[in-house]
């Protein structure tokens, strides 16, 4: 079993902490960043001070890993990846019909990632229609 995976946004910092640098506690409510000096000590900090972003365990047709807040393209069309209704959904950033661009459409604000992925009959954990642009912390003006 493969444990989850995170990313953070660092607000103070104006940067991105990946998977390697991040240390999360069991109980979910310390988080620890590896010092960026030492790279041998974690430092306890403020969760308030980071946004932190899940992956969703599927991968875009570049095979990049797509996690909560990243802004995807699928055919011409940008969707920001969020997490609703207890799943990884698509929400469109532009004036999109959702049921004219989803077959099997029943909500006209979201589209599950795990549908599309069903649907789109990917192999392994790929989303071949998907393609990362960016993320809403360090690329702003997507979303705008």
């Amino acid at each position: 079993m493969e444990l989850a995976k995170f990313r953070a946004w660092d607000k103070g910092n104006d940067e991105m902490i990946f998977g390697n640098e991040l240390h999360l506690t069991l109980n979910g409510l310390n988080l620890w960043v590896l010092d960026q000096i030492y790279k041998d000590e974690c430092n306890l900090v403020n969760m308030k001070d980071y946004h932190l972003m899940q992956y969703t365990g599927l991968k875009d047709s570049k095979c990049n890993e797509i996690c909560d807040g990243d802004i995807v393209l699928r055919k011409g069309k940008m969707y920001r990846i969020i997490f609703e209704i207890g799943s990884f959904m698509l929400s469109p950033i532009d004036d999109i019909d959702m049921y004219e661009e989803f077959i099997n459409c029943w909500n006209d604000h979201v589209y599950p990632l795990a549908q599309l992925y069903f649907e789109n009959g990917d192999l392994e954990d790929i989303l071949s229609d998907l393609t990362i642009l960016g993320n809403i912390y360090e690329n702003p003006e997507l979303v705008s």
